[in-house]
């Protein structure tokens, strides 16, 4: 780079080493610190300044997080004690062998059903063949959902065929 202003401005810089060598070696001090300076102060706000923001903007962003967490926590209890008082969805009565056959078929999962058997009061295993994976869990986050029935046990082997599996889910209530 300097061969190339050398070429370009070959005048300007005999007349600025001309004039630079004139000068006082007090003033020749001065000019060469007050470039010093410039150069740092142009490395500082280039470099460093950059840097520094990045790291305030990260250190408020943790702090942030941090709020958010500490309010998760606190919700946390709140949630919990409304989760056990809210009353599961209306079964008039049905046993789960009927929930899980009626919800089933207004659900994807209908025709993917080959087996249910009772498992106590509150329980019952079902049987799956080929069905969409997430078919299941949607019609399994409905029954938990409207029902309050739960996954006791799950046994799911992949299908060949992509996003299809086989499933044994073993599946309560209240305890069961």
């Amino acid at each position: 780079m300097s061969a190339d202003i050398k070429v370009r401005f070959p005048e300007q810089l005999d007349k600025l080493k001309t004039r630079f060598t004139s000068m006082q070696s007090r003033e020749r001090m001065l000019i060469l610190f007050c470039g010093f300076l410039v150069v740092a102060a142009a490395v500082y706000l280039a470099a460093f300044m950059p840097l520094y923001k990045a790291v305030s903007d990260q250190k408020a962003r943790i702090s942030h997080k941090q709020q958010d967490l500490a309010w998760m926590k606190a919700m946390t209890g709140q949630l919990s004690a409304l989760s056990s008082t809210q009353p599961a969805g209306s079964t008039n009565g049905e046993s789960m062998v009927v929930l899980i056959a009626n919800s089933a078929t207004g659900s994807n999962v209908s025709a993917a059903l080959t087996g249910q058997t009772p498992d106590g009061q509150n329980g019952v295993k079902v049987r799956l063949e080929g069905v969409n994976f997430d078919d299941l869990i949607l019609w399994l986050g409905q029954l938990q959902k409207s029902y309050g029935i739960r996954i006791k046990d799950a046994e799911i082997t992949k299908l060949p065929q992509p996003g299809h599996v086989d499933a044994s889910i073993s599946l309560g209530r209240n305890g069961g």
